[in-house]
């Protein structure tokens, strides 16, 4: 590159009509397009990556977490997160999904750091399924185990510091 080039701003990304959709944001010239096969969740672009979640036809369906190169739309992985996203945040090097049943971390290129859910411990359809808390270190190793002390449906905020994601409890 010479110094005459300059750099490339990044891509303008949206959603649009069942298509993910990078835009030259000066132009609105299309780059490129991937056609999704879910509707999309939340999103972070964290460098030359983009992270999307999807979900499926009902709300609630567990998060498919899809990572792209945000300069050429190539799909770099594709992967279920075990539960519906409802928040995401940035920051620094890290990108983190949270939802009323899990929360996952990963590096800016997509590597898991660590990932907590709930699951289920007991299941009975007489007295309701008992379910636990587990964390998981990024090779799925599990590192602690804790009861779970009730269900709610309004979990799934993230507080980093001064940076703070939560659901749209409005909708």
């Amino acid at each position: 590159m010479t110094y005459r080039e300059g750099l490339t701003p990044p891509p303008l990304i949206s959603c649009l009509g069942g298509y993910l959709v990078a835009l030259d944001p000066e132009r609105g010239t299309e780059l490129w397009s991937h056609a999704l096969e879910r509707s999309p969740g939340r999103a972070l672009h964290v460098g030359d990556t983009l992270f999307l979640t999807t979900h499926g036809p009902r709300i609630g369906e567990a998060s498919i977490l899809m990572i792209f190169d945000a300069r050429t739309g190539a799909l770099r992985s594709e992967s279920d997160l075990g539960f519906f996203v409802t928040a995401a945040l940035a920051h620094e090097s890290r990108v983190y999904f949270g939802g009323a049943n899990g929360v996952v971390a990963l590096t800016a290129e997509g590597a898991l750091l660590f990932r907590q859910m709930r699951v289920v411990r007991v299941q009975s359809a007489w007295s309701g399924d008992q379910h636990d808390i587990v964390h998981y270190d990024g090779r799925g190793v599990e590192l602690r185990r804790k009861p779970a002390t009730g269900t709610s449906t309004f979990d799934g905020m993230l507080v980093l510091g001064d940076l703070t994601s939560q659901p749209d409890f409005d909708t």
